[in-house]
């Protein structure tokens, strides 16, 4: 059994020290946003402390484009190289959406509808999604509507080495229920790795089967990855509800810093190169149909860096966050591909914050008002008619 109280601890100290050294030397700032803030648009941000480098942005998809029922095409990805492969079945588009008109089917007929992406080895990655039960329909391995099943018979998303890396490499599940009031990240590899938190029990409660849910997870390979603790950013937002962070060491059933590879399997090499979407779905009927949106997926240093849109001045107070696209980076200076969250309407305000690579970020969002186009200009004085004196 987990000791929470040992896993905050943990969490604590490690927020704190990254505190104490960076505070009003490191925050990223925004001073101006030059372009229209309409979804889809391009946008500028200048600043400082946005940190020198950007995320490598290997996939962005929100399933816009196609039509209900067909075939998703392995172009699908608005941003990024595409998915590498599906199979054994390909996932369709359904019109259950999160944003837009479309979203990924990935079960329909008692079968797994499943990409694959494949990426240039690394030891760090950011991983972001949207994921839902539609109204009426089961959970992977049920057969009634808003009951869970007996264990982990549904994998979202699985990290990997290799096309037979869940068997053997290096892996790891973001994300899946195992036992009662228990969701968890863990391997394949004899059950190490193992990070649990009651997500469903208590105040901590964020699943629900009536909306969507934002899984966001970022991963790093200690100095030496197989021997020294790895680091983690689990954030789950139950939208227009509350969210759920940790923020800290990766920590193992204890709770231990711990690695988050494992020396001498598979080939050898810590490293993460596969990315599966979702990670496995059991046999299930015909009435299990979970969706997943607006998929987002940086790897590599300074994978954590990046822009989010969300509905409060305070990021915690959020409860609408979306991820945006950045398309430059450099210290001072963005340019974003703009994605703010559904339901905003023309003149709403909403808020920019921008992620460096340490998970720093603006403490106070950037007020913009949407389908505004900054900078705005000071309406003309019609002085006729006015007499001089």
């Amino acid at each position: 059994m987990v000791n929470f109280k040992n896993l905050f601890i943990f969490s604590a100290m490690a927020i704190l020290t990254l505190c104490f050294s960076t505070v009003g030397v490191c925050d990223p700032v925004i001073n101006k946003l030059t372009g229209t803030f309409a979804n889809g648009q391009s946008v500028v941000l200048d600043g400082a402390n946005f940190g020198p480098q950007g995320p490598n942005l290997i996939l962005y998809d929100d399933f816009e484009g196609g039509t209900t029922g067909l075939t998703i095409p392995l172009t699908s990805p608005r941003f990024g190289s595409g998915w590498s492969a599906a199979g054994p079945n390909a996932p369709v588009y359904s019109s259950v959406a999160h944003s837009g008109n479309h979203s990924m089917l990935t079960s329909n007929n008692g079968a797994t509808l499943q990409f694959k992406k494949n990426f240039a080895p690394v030891t760090e990655a950011f991983v972001s999604f949207w994921v839902r039960i539609p109204d009426g329909t089961h959970f992977p391995a049920t057969s009634a509507t808003k009951t869970f099943p007996s264990g982990g018979f549904w994998k979202m998303m699985w990290l990997m080495d290799g096309d037979g890396g869940y068997n053997s490499d290096n892996n790891i599940v973001l994300g899946s229920f195992i036992t009662a009031n228990t969701w968890t990240l863990f391997t394949n590899n004899d059950g190490f790795n193992m990070y649990q938190e009651p997500y469903r029990s208590g105040s901590n409660n964020w699943w629900t089967w009536d909306g969507w849910m934002r899984h966001t997870y970022w991963l790093k390979g200690g100095a030496n990855p197989e021997v020294d603790a790895g680091s983690a950013y689990i954030h789950v937002l139950t939208e227009g509800t509350k969210q759920i962070e940790y923020n800290g060491p990766f920590v193992s059933q204890g709770p231990f810093p711990f690695p988050l590879f494992k020396a001498g399997v598979g080939n050898g090499v810590p490293q993460w190169n596969r990315l599966n979407v979702p990670g496995y779905i059991a046999p299930s009927d015909t009435n299990t149909h979970p969706v997943y949106d607006d998929i987002y997926v940086a790897t590599g240093p300074n994978a954590r860096a990046r822009i989010d849109i969300g509905d409060n001045a305070t990021y915690g107070l959020c409860k609408k966050i979306s991820l945006s696209v950045p398309t430059s980076w450099s210290d001072n200076k963005l340019m974003v591909n703009v994605q703010h969250p559904p339901g905003f309407n023309l003149g709403d305000t909403a808020y920019i914050f921008i992620f460096d690579s340490n998970g720093l970020h603006n403490t106070n969002g950037y007020p913009v008002k949407i389908g505004t186009k900054y900078p705005e200009v000071a309406p003309a004085i019609n002085l006729r008619g006015v007499e001089s004196k």
